[in-house]
């Protein structure tokens, strides 16, 4: 990653790009706290009996709506709605689009870098690599580098404060539903970092079987004239389809440990979701939009 965020900082028309990146990212969780608070403000102008809860939401509340008084002013309710949707929507495709951008313009300069390279190198160095190897780090190593540098950004720069404003939001509606969880926290993070680290064997098991694979097509391509004239057809369909099977198979194992963080992940979601729920309406005695909110 350190490598990743080298390259982007490394140019200053990138720098500057990173820069408004950040700021966009930052806007974009802005706004979805805000459009959490919209939907807690609408729930909780819904009936009196509802405003002025025990914990500090509904006491801000409970001071907020007398004076804006939403009922009479039911414009103005629509008018913040219509705000935070429009923020949001800006917010999402500039941090989308900006953070696509960078990936793209990184990419494009190791590409013309790794090309500068490989021009002054030796003849040797060509004897010894094979042309499959070569191509897939101009073309798909770029693709990974692109992809990476995305998750990358929104990973390290947006989840962060993503993490810590929405921590501090729940702390402050209850930490009781709080300390949920984080009981729930460790069902979800021991199973990730495993299924995380087959994922990512099986990922760099992939991109070498991705090089020998077109190495042998390649080959087969640059020396068709051989192959016929000493009709060895069979022989060359029996390393394309060795190589073929073995790329379906790892293909299989990353889809099924790549397919299984998700279901994983709802089910103790919904559990956790349910807990919160039960015990913020029953337990806590807390209304529907501060349930929302949290």
């Amino acid at each position: 990653m350190k490598l990743l965020f080298r390259a982007a900082l490394r140019n200053r028309h990138h720098f500057l790009l990173t820069v408004f990146t950040f700021f966009a990212l930052l806007a974009l969780t802005l706004a979805t706290q805000c459009e959490m608070c919209s939907i807690g403000l609408m729930a909780n102008a819904g009936g009196s009996d509802q405003k002025g809860g025990h914990n500090p939401l509904g006491w801000a509340i409970g001071k907020l709506l007398p004076q804006i008084d939403l009922a009479a002013n039911f414009h103005w309710l629509i008018v913040l709605l219509v705000f935070v949707a429009l923020f949001k929507a800006v917010s999402l495709f500039s941090a989308r689009y900006m953070t696509q951008l960078l990936s793209i313009r990184v990419t494009r300069d190791l590409r013309e870098q790794y090309f500068e390279h490989i021009q002054s190198l030796h003849l040797s160095f060509y004897q010894e690599q094979n042309l499959g190897s070569l191509s897939a780090r101009a073309v798909g190593d770029a693709g990974q580098i692109a992809s990476s540098l995305n998750s990358c950004l929104t990973n390290y720069l947006q989840t962060p404060f993503q993490i810590l404003t929405t921590l501090i939001a729940c702390f402050y509606l209850s930490w009781r539903l709080s300390m949920i969880i984080f009981l729930g926290l460790p069902l979800i993070i021991f199973p990730v970092i495993f299924l995380t680290s087959r994922v990512k064997k099986i990922a760099r098991q992939l991109q070498k079987n991705q090089e020998r694979f077109s190495s042998v097509l390649l080959d087969f391509l640059a020396g068709i004239q051989t192959v016929k004239m000493f009709a060895m057809e069979a022989f060359s369909l029996r390393k394309y389809k060795e190589q073929n099977d073995q790329m379906a198979l790892l293909e299989s194992k990353s889809a099924k440990y790549g397919l299984l963080t998700r279901p994983l992940l709802h089910m103790v979601a919904t559990c956790c979701l349910a807990t919160v729920i039960l015990f913020g309406i029953y337990g806590l005695k807390m209304t529907i939009g501060e349930l929302l909110m949290f």
